[in-house]
């Protein structure tokens, strides 16, 4: 098994408070390999968007990063900005670049859900075509012939998601449109179709809770 793209070690992140350091995000260890997809569920305020920012480095400066946080083999509080904030960098992890996002969070007929929408074209490098969309010549049939995938545009999406909180128990569902015209791979052997429709639910149980909370961007 290679160098993964993205890797975790351990990574924790605290906020500076009068008290103190306050824990938010604790013990964290993954590992993304080329192709794969990773999928943070939880509810609001659970830390998915603190662990996702500290990725990038864009955690609010009351933050505090903990552990080894790895992109690409290399520590990333150790990466220049122009290096850490490069296309090639980034298409490694994430292939989606979102143009339009709208959270709302209180409307008077909907007290106490949250509503996210996101609307945006994806791309995508040439080694995560290549994973999902390439035919290699030895492998080539006379219903699938060879193919080989370039990088660039791959479609458009349509993210819609909901949640709330009752007391402790969380609630979510989303759905998700995606469209494969004009993508660079839509002429792919692979691809059987191209429009796309999922969604789902999820459920949690809050049992335990800690008795000293920060506010976070969530």
């Amino acid at each position: 098994m290679g160098e993964p793209l993205l890797e975790m070690r351990s990574a924790t992140v605290s906020y500076r408070t009068a008290a103190g350091l306050v824990p938010a995000v604790r013990g964290v260890d993954l590992r993304i390999d080329a192709g794969q997809t990773l999928g943070l569920a939880g509810e609001s305020g659970c830390g998915k968007s603190t662990l996702a920012m500290s990725v990038l480095r864009l955690l609010p400066r009351s933050a505090v990063l903990g552990g080894e946080v790895l992109l690409g083999g290399e520590n990333v509080t150790d990466m220049t900005w122009g290096r850490l904030g490069h296309p090639s960098e980034l298409l490694k992890v994430g292939q989606q670049l979102e143009v339009l996002v709208l959270d709302i969070n209180k409307l008077e007929l909907f007290s106490g859900w949250h509503f996210g929408a996101a609307v945006g074209p994806l791309f995508a490098d040439r080694r995560y075509n290549d994973y999902y969309y390439t035919v290699d010549p030895q492998f080539a049939t006379a219903q699938r012939p060879a193919y080989q995938a370039p990088a660039g545009f791959d479609g458009m999406q349509v993210l819609l998601s909901t949640s709330r909180r009752f007391k402790n128990w969380w609630v979510g569902a989303f759905v998700r449109y995606q469209s494969l015209d004009g993508a660079v791979v839509r002429d792919s052997p692979l691809v059987r179709q191209r429009y796309a429709l999922a969604g789902g639910f999820g459920v949690a149980w809050i049992f335990a809770r800690s008795g000293t909370l920060v506010d976070a961007y969530e």
